[in-house]
Protein backbone atom coordinates (compact mmCIF):
# COMPACT_ATOMS: atom_id res chain seq x y z
CA UNK A 1 0.00 0.00 0.00
CA UNK A 2 1.24 3.48 -0.83
CA UNK A 3 0.46 6.99 0.27
CA UNK A 4 1.73 9.84 -1.91
CA UNK A 5 4.03 7.39 -3.61
CA UNK A 6 5.65 6.35 -0.34
CA UNK A 7 5.46 2.80 1.02
CA UNK A 8 3.13 2.45 4.02
CA UNK A 9 6.00 1.03 6.12
CA UNK A 10 7.70 4.43 6.09
CA UNK A 11 4.69 6.09 7.69
CA UNK A 12 5.22 4.08 10.86
CA UNK A 13 8.77 5.46 11.17
CA UNK A 14 7.80 9.12 10.67
CA UNK A 15 7.28 11.67 13.42
CA UNK A 16 3.91 13.25 14.09
CA UNK A 17 4.97 16.45 12.32
CA UNK A 18 5.98 14.52 9.22
CA UNK A 19 2.64 12.71 9.12
CA UNK A 20 0.75 15.99 9.51
CA UNK A 21 2.93 17.51 6.77
CA UNK A 22 2.12 14.60 4.47
CA UNK A 23 -1.59 15.07 5.05
CA UNK A 24 -1.35 18.83 4.44
CA UNK A 25 0.55 18.20 1.21
CA UNK A 26 -2.05 15.62 0.19
CA UNK A 27 -4.87 18.12 0.84
CA UNK A 28 -3.14 20.97 -0.99
CA UNK A 29 -2.33 18.83 -4.04
CA UNK A 30 -5.89 17.53 -4.24
CA UNK A 31 -5.06 13.93 -3.44
CA UNK A 32 -7.06 14.03 -0.22
CA UNK A 33 -10.53 15.56 -0.46
CA UNK A 34 -13.57 15.59 1.83
CA UNK A 35 -16.06 12.75 1.44
CA UNK A 36 -18.85 15.16 0.51
CA UNK A 37 -16.75 16.54 -2.34
CA UNK A 38 -15.95 13.04 -3.57
CA UNK A 39 -19.64 12.10 -3.41
CA UNK A 40 -20.57 15.26 -5.34
CA UNK A 41 -17.92 14.52 -7.97
CA UNK A 42 -19.19 10.96 -8.33
CA UNK A 43 -22.78 12.18 -8.71
CA UNK A 44 -21.76 14.71 -11.37
CA UNK A 45 -19.87 12.03 -13.29
CA UNK A 46 -22.84 9.65 -13.08
CA UNK A 47 -25.09 12.39 -14.48
CA UNK A 48 -22.64 13.03 -17.31
CA UNK A 49 -22.55 9.34 -18.17
CA UNK A 50 -26.35 9.16 -18.11
CA UNK A 51 -26.55 12.21 -20.41
CA UNK A 52 -23.97 10.73 -22.78
CA UNK A 53 -25.86 7.43 -22.86
CA UNK A 54 -29.13 9.22 -23.58
CA UNK A 55 -27.50 11.18 -26.39
CA UNK A 56 -25.97 8.01 -27.82
CA UNK A 57 -29.40 6.34 -27.74
CA UNK A 58 -30.92 9.33 -29.55
CA UNK A 59 -28.23 9.17 -32.25
CA UNK A 60 -28.70 5.39 -32.55
CA UNK A 61 -32.44 5.86 -33.05
CA UNK A 62 -31.79 8.57 -35.66
CA UNK A 63 -29.39 6.24 -37.47
CA UNK A 64 -31.86 3.35 -37.44
CA UNK A 65 -34.63 5.62 -38.70
CA UNK A 66 -32.44 6.94 -41.51
CA UNK A 67 -31.34 3.42 -42.43
CA UNK A 68 -34.95 2.34 -42.67
CA UNK A 69 -35.78 5.39 -44.81
CA UNK A 70 -32.84 4.63 -47.10
CA UNK A 71 -33.92 1.01 -47.46
CA UNK A 72 -37.45 2.09 -48.32
CA UNK A 73 -36.13 4.58 -50.87
CA UNK A 74 -33.99 1.91 -52.54
CA UNK A 75 -36.94 -0.51 -52.63
CA UNK A 76 -39.20 2.13 -54.18
CA UNK A 77 -36.61 3.30 -56.69
CA UNK A 78 -35.63 -0.18 -57.87
CA UNK A 79 -38.54 -0.60 -60.35
CA UNK A 80 -37.80 2.84 -61.84
CA UNK A 81 -34.14 1.90 -62.26
CA UNK A 82 -35.08 -1.34 -63.99
CA UNK A 83 -37.46 0.50 -66.37
CA UNK A 84 -34.81 3.09 -67.19
CA UNK A 85 -32.24 0.36 -67.88
CA UNK A 86 -34.72 -1.40 -70.17
CA UNK A 87 -35.52 1.83 -72.02
CA UNK A 88 -31.82 2.60 -72.38
CA UNK A 89 -31.21 -0.84 -73.88
CA UNK A 90 -34.16 -0.46 -76.27
CA UNK A 91 -32.97 2.99 -77.41
CA UNK A 92 -29.43 1.73 -77.99
CA UNK A 93 -30.75 -1.15 -80.08
CA UNK A 94 -33.02 1.21 -82.00
CA UNK A 95 -30.07 3.48 -82.76
CA UNK A 96 -28.03 0.50 -83.90
CA UNK A 97 -30.77 -0.52 -86.32
CA UNK A 98 -31.20 3.02 -87.63
CA UNK A 99 -27.56 3.33 -88.61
Amino acid sequence: MEFLGLPAELLGNLSGYAVVTLFVVAILTGRLIPRATADTNIQVLKERVADANAEADAWRQAYLGQSKANSTLVEQAQPAVEVSQLLDELLRRAQGLAQ
